[in-house]
């Protein structure tokens, strides 16, 4: 590598016309309006293209996904077999050997076998791909109509996405592609916790606030829960919460308001972190950077904005349970006041009881 181009934008280039980094302009014209592989960036007529699954396709067998149907943001219902992206089909295969099978024995294990052979890859690795799941869910919004009635208008589901909350993601889990090395704040709040599967009818759950940047992703009774731009920030104000679900199986429901709470506290941290991308000329190495603040703080705690967060993350849940002891559980659920995880004084519910909430 001899000859590096920057472009206005801060995007780098090789000498082959690869691109180092992508700055926010050049990613949103090739990646998000564009028509190119969503890692290398090359081109159709470049090379030789095929589809990446959304759902990696050993995860939809472990789950017998493939006939089964993903309600999209619009309400459309899509099979997952169907729920692809163009990619081509050198970082296809690059991504499935050096990201997919070395996550797949793990995430495919039980929660205890889990704990056990978690030493066997890094907690990077699990970060990042878990990053790349959510960069797929989104970019694939950019496919999609947002009205299936083509008379109401040929808007996208992402017609409304400015992308910046997508750059950094971009970025991350391109990381394995171009070598650039990770600062330390890279790196999100990530917590694996256990999922108690015993009236649950499907090994697979999948939910992510966009935007927030915060996901949570379900294998059997391993559960993936990560705030994937916050450098670890919410942890501290977590921890606590963290601590006493650590290990105790927690029902779908459970895991939904785990999301809704790191979403609310990520989304409210101030000031947050911010990441920029360098390039050595000299050593000719990328890094991404974390800018950390020195003095983090929580905005005061507003029960209705964390409500809504909360209903966001169980609505779809709260239409099939039954709840004779509260009059209308959506109000109930978006008023902040309420929950399934901790009773008044803190303690964890094992049967996911509905009780008061609140964070601290």
């Amino acid at each position: 590598m001899n000859s590096i181009v920057v472009e206005d934008d801060e995007t780098i280039i090789d000498e082959d016309g690869s691109v180092i980094t992508y700055g926010f302009d050049r990613f949103v014209k090739d990646i998000c309006d564009g028509d190119n592989c969503f890692i290398c960036g090359a081109k159709r007529s470049e090379k030789e293209f095929n589809d990446e699954h959304v759902i990696p396709k050993w995860l939809l067998r472990h789950a017998g996904l493939f006939k089964q149907f993903i309600t999209l943001p619009n309400t459309i219902k899509l099979r997952y077999d169907k729920y692809v992206l163009p990619c081509c089909s050198e970082c296809n295969s690059f991504y499935g050997e050096n990201l997919e099978e070395k996550v797949r024995p793990l995430l495919t294990s039980s929660y205890s076998d889990f704990k056990k052979n978690a030493s066997d890859i890094d907690g990077e690795t699990l970060f990042i791909w878990l990053a790349f799941v959510f960069f797929k869910t989104h970019l694939k919004d950019t496919l999609l109509r947002l009205h299936q009635d083509r008379r109401k208008g040929e808007e996208l589901i992402s017609s409304k996405y400015n992308f910046e909350w997508l750059h950094h993601i971009h970025a991350l889990i391109r990381s394995i592609y171009t070598g650039a090395k990770l600062d330390k704040g890279c790196i999100g709040t990530f917590v694996v916790l256990h999922a108690d599967t015993g009236d649950v009818d499907t090994p697979f759950d999948y939910r992510d606030i966009n935007g927030i940047n915060t996901v949570l992703l379900r294998i059997g009774d391993v559960a993936l829960l990560a705030s994937l731009d916050d450098a670890k920030l919410s942890s501290r104000f977590l921890a606590g919460h963290i601590k006493e679900v650590l290990g105790k199986p927690m029902n779908p429901i459970q895991l939904r308001e785990m999301l809704a709470h790191l979403s609310y506290v990520s989304s409210h941290l101030k000031p947050r972190p911010t990441f920029r991308n360098e390039f050595d000329l000299v050593a000719q190495t990328s890094t991404i950077k974390a800018a950390i603040p020195d003095n983090i703080e929580l905005a005061d705690f507003v029960p209705e904005a964390y409500g809504n967060i909360l209903y966001l993350c169980t609505f779809d849940f709260l239409s099939k349970m039954s709840f004779s002891e509260v009059d209308n559980i959506e109000v109930s659920v978006k008023s902040g006041k309420m929950g399934f995880i901790f009773d008044e004084n803190g303690n964890f519910f094992k049967n996911g009881s509905i009780c008061s909430t609140k964070i601290t």
